[in-house]
């Protein structure tokens, strides 16, 4: 029988397994690309954005995708708790940071790029013999898996840049280290362009 610690282990495994598998699939960026791009046009999210931008002079903004495993069973679904949201406290910035992040889940939800992501990410896990290996532990000893594809946004307000309100930098999500995420930087390598900016 798997115990809650080593099926906490099991699961990052997994993620891990998944996302590696992921590297090195220039379709999974590419259709990446297309869907950040889709949300990036939205007029909601455009308008979110702009509000955002009257906290500081420029906002940097990321599209990271993340798998999720979860496992059910009988005592219910057990996930691996990822990092929490962190905002700024003013409420109108709270406000605009929920309007992208609905604005950004109903492009998602209605693009035919999630769909061809999904796609995508269930052929190249299957081909991952690491995670494969655990998922047919896990499924032997009576747990049902679940795989999620999940998207965080990202607003990141730069450090030293001040605004008049005095707030320095607010993210929400995964952050990137600087202006192009790891995620855009992988696209642009896959695509040939070294991203050396």
């Amino acid at each position: 029988m798997i115990d809650k610690l080593e099926m906490h282990l099991l699961l990052q495994t997994m993620e891990r397994a998944a996302e590696d598998a992921l590297q090195s699939d220039p379709a999974f960026f590419e259709s990446l690309y297309a869907l950040k791009s889709e949300i990036e046009r939205n007029p909601r999210v455009q308008t979110a954005l702009r509000g955002m931008q009257s906290f500081a002079n420029r906002i940097l903004t990321s599209f990271v995708p993340r798998i999720n495993v979860r496992v059910r069973g009988d005592n219910g679904v057990l996930g691996l708790t990822h990092s929490s949201l962190i905002m700024n406290a003013d409420p109108q910035f709270q406000r605009l940071t929920e309007e992208l992040r609905t604005a950004a889940a109903e492009v998602i939800g209605s693009s035919s790029h999630h769909t061809e992501l999904k796609l995508i990410v269930n052929e190249a896990i299957s081909s991952s013999d690491v995670f494969e290996g655990i998922a047919s532990r896990i499924e032997q000893e009576g747990y049902e898996i679940m795989i999620c594809l999940d998207f965080s946004a990202c607003t990141r307000v730069p450090s030293g840049i001040r605004s008049s309100r005095g707030f320095h930098r607010t993210r929400w999500g995964s952050e990137p280290s600087s202006a192009l995420s790891m995620t855009d930087r992988r696209f642009l390598s896959s695509i040939g362009i070294r991203p050396d900016f």
